[in-house]
């Protein structure tokens, strides 16, 4: 987002609607990266529990959700098999967010996946308006619930990022 972040200014490159809805997927993003950059390598792979996922794999979740809606939404498609074979271990599944195989990865190679992804869902964005907004999608629900969703869905993992950082021993908590 190129406006400071306390403006909330909408960007012309969209439609109005959509401009509303990157301009707060762009600054929910920047409050998650942020807050997480410092994080190191064993903070990212610290399992509190058997039972619940590390940072590192909601990280990527975050970014694989944001990957299946760019296919429903633009694509009209669900994942096909490379993108389930690449996305599947951080999707909803039984299970899948207990993958203990996302790991050994610095920060910056989630930041990287998600700046790549987002990428491509602005240039999505910027090739549609806002009746194509208000449509319906594959999922029988129309784009702008979607991507709420999607917003709605990072901002509780990053809440629960939160709740497992400041469990980890030895740390500071304060996230």
């Amino acid at each position: 987002m190129e406006s400071d972040l306390f403006d909330m200014v909408p960007s012309r490159k969209f439609t109005p609607e959509i401009a509303h809805l990157v301009m707060m997927l762009d600054v929910s993003k920047k409050r998650i990266v942020d807050t997480l950059s410092s994080l190191s390598l064993y903070e990212l792979d610290y399992c509190l529990t058997g039972q619940t996922p590390t940072i590192a794999t909601l990280l990527k979740h975050m970014v694989a959700v944001e990957e299946w809606f760019q296919v429903i939404s633009f694509l009209n498609r669900d994942f096909n098999e490379e993108e389930k074979r690449l996305w599947s271990s951080a999707m909803p599944g039984k299970g899948a967010l207990l993958d203990r195989t996302i790991k050994d990865n610095e920060f910056i190679f989630y930041a990287h996946l998600w700046n790549h992804t987002r990428k491509k869902t602005l240039q999505f964005f910027a090739q549609r308006d806002d009746q194509w907004l208000y449509s319906k999608n594959s999922q029988k629900y129309n784009h702008y619930f979607g991507w709420f969703h999607l917003m709605e869905d990072h901002l509780c993992h990053f809440g629960q990022i939160k709740m497992i950082r400041n469990r980890i021993p030895g740390k500071e908590s304060g996230l």
